[in-house]
């Protein structure tokens, strides 16, 4: 059998090329019924435009399967790059040929340092770094990221050239988001992180949080915003602080939140009181401020919670039946109804897209990348915050389109406009099982949607309340 490796040049921005610009060898084993059918082979890069044939001989007839990782050193040592395994048939007295596409094993990029903070004028150098699905950083060449800043007149980024780091100048005030796209996969593997700009010499001396006395329904969410002040009681907008979040009773109320960002959502759990604690921190300034949040029964004996419970079990309880008209809507209002939860909420953004309760989050896009946001927070969607996702929760779709693979065949899944019910989430796959109706048939099924195959729309979770 014979593999023949033909060698690109390094050029940048060739998405899903087949061998990695930082590649320094290709290592190929032959594997037959799960041992080596031959001892592995190791190809040294070689110029642009030439090849290696790597010829593995005396290997018994039938099924083998051929494994190539691209490596960034010349002895095949440290994490590969890229792997790949492809299968043939060895044919007495004949030459197999296979061919190889390998794919990234870069899963992760993240940057450093996180969520920041500058006065405009100096600069910061942020470093990116790519992992594989263990956590192992992956070494990769500086000429396959591509580093872009959300909004160039607060922040403008160039990237080194010579390493994976870029330097961000800091122009106006405000938030902007510093991305870095690992361009050697399609679609890009992203990481991002945010720098808030801001004018010194403002020293912030209260902390407030809105709204004020709140009370939240046992199960349902609340966003909270802490306000900065200078000593005279006027908001600070511009200021480059960190913020945290406490609760002091949290089986009353858990609050979510940190960072740059001043909101955290607030989640309603036993009836009770709570505290609710947001502290600023800027250098050696720290300041805090506290509210008091009330957590009320519902009115009915049951939270949200058992409403969510009680929804999902009705559309599993009506699978293969049809359901009123057989419309995907009417599914969840016959069966908001059935458990006693809130129905004819107005239409929100615009008028037919439906609204089904208290606002979760929210799931969009940022460029070719999947977003999740929490009240006024939004992150790229990962196995780690789709948990704001519970069974019971349902699910407004409007104008999403949704690319994934089956096998060697890519597939388009339409929802432009479509209601379900999260059936389970799947977080290491970031996919969401639901029940529906009117998915191709009318009447109730199983559904399946890749969340993070998502290329357009926007998908609007909420929870149920009770009336």
């Amino acid at each position: 059998a014979k593999c023949v490796i033909s060698w690109p040049g390094r050029a940048a921005n060739l998405n899903g090329r087949l061998i990695p610009a930082a590649t320094e060898c290709v290592q190929v084993t032959v594997m037959q019924n799960g041992l080596p059918a031959a001892p592995g082979q190791l190809a040294p890069r070689l110029a642009p435009g030439t090849s290696t044939t790597l010829t593995f001989t005396n290997i018994s007839p039938g099924l083998v399967k051929f494994v190539a990782s691209a490596y960034p050193t010349t002895d095949a040592t440290g994490t590969p790059l890229a792997t790949q395994t492809s299968s043939t048939n060895i044919i007495p007295g004949q030459t197999a040929s296979v061919k190889l596409t390998m794919a990234t094993t870069v899963a992760t990029v993240t940057i450093t340092p996180t969520d920041t903070a500058a006065v405009p004028g100096s600069t910061v150098t942020f470093t990116a770094v790519a992992t594989d699905s263990n956590g192992d950083i992956v070494m990769i060449a500086p000429s396959t990221w591509n580093w872009t800043s959300s909004n160039e007149s607060i922040a403008t980024v160039i990237a080194s050239g010579v390493a994976n780091t870029a330097t961000v100048t800091a122009l106006g005030s405000g938030i902007a988001t510093i991305t870095a796209d690992y361009l050697e996969t399609t679609p890009p593997v992203i990481g991002s992180t945010k720098l808030n700009v801001s004018v010194a010499g403002i020293i912030v001396t209260q902390v407030a949080i809105t709204p004020t006395q709140l009370e939240v329904i046992s199960g349902t969410n609340a966003v909270l915003t802490a306000v900065a002040m200078d000593a005279s009681g006027n908001v600070v907008t511009t200021v480059p602080g960190y913020w945290a979040w406490a609760s002091s009773n949290t089986s009353v109320a858990i609050v979510n939140g940190s960072g740059i960002n001043s909101t955290a959502m607030l989640t309603g759990g036993n009836a009770g009181a709570s505290v609710i604690t947001a502290t600023y921190t800027e250098n050696a300034t720290v300041v805090s401020g506290t509210e008091n949040v009330t957590i009320t029964p519902n009115g009915r004996g049951n939270n949200t919670a058992a409403l969510d419970k009680g929804l999902l079990d009705f559309c599993i309880a009506h699978l293969g039946q049809k359901v009123g008209d057989g419309q995907c809507s009417t599914l969840v209002w016959v069966a908001q109804e059935a458990v006693g939860a809130r129905t004819g909420f107005p239409d929100y953004p615009i008028p037919g897209e439906y609204v089904w309760g208290s606002p979760v989050c929210v799931i969009g896009m940022h460029g070719n990348t999947p977003v999740i946001t929490v009240g006024n927070k939004t992150e790229l969607l990962t196995a780690g915050n789709i948990g704001y996702i519970q069974p019971g929760h349902i699910m407004q779709f409007q104008n999403v389109v949704i690319k994934y693979r089956n096998g060697n065949f890519w597939w388009n899944e339409d929802a432009q406009h479509h209601t379900a019910v999260v059936k389970d989430i799947l977080p290491d796959q970031i996919i969401c099982n639901v029940v529906e109706q009117n998915a191709g048939h009318l009447w109730v099924t199983l559904g399946k949607y890749y969340l993070s195959g998502m290329d357009t729309g926007e998908i609007r979770i909420y929870q149920c309340l009770p009336k």
